[in-house]
């Protein structure tokens, strides 16, 4: 009886050991100073997954304020302002690349870009079309 106690046991071990666990969406936050996750919208789409929302505080994010462009959308995230009566600056001036890309993205994912102000981007050197210095899909 015992020996079978032990397999058993086993069993169960192995087939927890191996199972992916579902990751648990998140929500993280951005702005300038402290309480925040991170200090830039860079930051935090590197460190999201899938399913995860990035609320972006009140304020300007610009090269200067250590930003890289173009900001690399992934798939199912949420990127959106956490005031709902002020739109965020995102602003690519001088870096003379595109604000946002959200390239191989499918449509059904959940990735979602609400209530910002973007401005300042550049599709020069991107496609022999120009377009997409803002947002491009």
């Amino acid at each position: 009886m015992s020996s079978r106690f032990i397999f058993s046991t086993s069993f169960v071990a192995i087939i927890l050991f191996f199972h992916p666990f579902p990751s648990i969406a998140e929500t993280i936050t951005v702005g300038h100073g402290a309480g925040y996750d991170y200090q830039t919208i860079t930051e935090a789409l590197v460190a999201t997954s899938s399913g995860d929302t990035i609320m972006v505080a009140d304020g300007e994010y610009t090269v200067s304020t250590g930003e890289t462009f173009p900001l690399v959308m992934k798939q199912g995230i949420l990127l959106k302002r956490e005031n709902n009566s002020i739109l965020p600056k995102i602003d690519a001036s001088g870096s003379g690349k595109r604000v946002i890309t959200c390239e191989n993205i499918a449509k059904e994912s959940g990735t979602g870009i609400e209530g910002f102000y973007i401005i300042g981007g550049e599709a020069k050197g991107y496609s022999s079309d120009g377009y997409g210095g803002g947002i491009y899909l």
